[in-house]
């Protein structure tokens, strides 16, 4: 049996990496979309940017932007229910810190809201020491 040839195995992992959405510099449909709609969000397109989180959402529901995409613009159009479910969903994707911070603050605002002042100080303490990293932490 013949050996593929380096440049024909180059390809076929270039190929490969563009399906998997893995190549440096190129953005891909999601990528497209999610923009628009953060784009939307940002406008205070809110029920326009949300139905635009739903669909990347259908695309990719392993996408966390597109979580907490969907949950703001669902907090800024008075639907805390589905804030807080998109919110509480990237905490339990195991995002990056930044993200998990944004969820826990997204949920801070949502339990202040509703009168729950404790709560919201609670949420913002845990977020607080998540960007304190282990260098923050205390033995006690």
């Amino acid at each position: 049996m013949r050996r593929p040839s380096k440049s024909l195995l180059v390809f076929a992992l270039g190929l490969a990496l563009v399906a998997c959405g893995e190549t440096e510099g190129t953005t891909g449909p999601l990528d497209g979309r999610l923009q628009a709609a953060q784009e939307q969000l940002d406008g205070g397109q809110f029920a326009e940017a949300r139905s635009a989180f739903e669909a990347a959402l259908e695309s990719d529901p392993s996408s966390i932007d597109a979580r907490l995409g969907l949950a703001e613009s669902a907090r800024r159009l008075g639907d805390d229910a589905t804030a807080q479910r998109a919110f509480e969903e990237v905490l339990g994707l195991g995002a990056d810190t930044e993200r998990l911070t944004g969820a826990l603050a997204g949920l801070a605002e949502i339990r202040r809201a509703a009168g729950d002042e404790s709560g919201a100080r609670d949420l913002e303490a845990e977020a607080d020491s998540l960007r304190a990293g282990p260098q923050g932490s205390t033995v006690r």
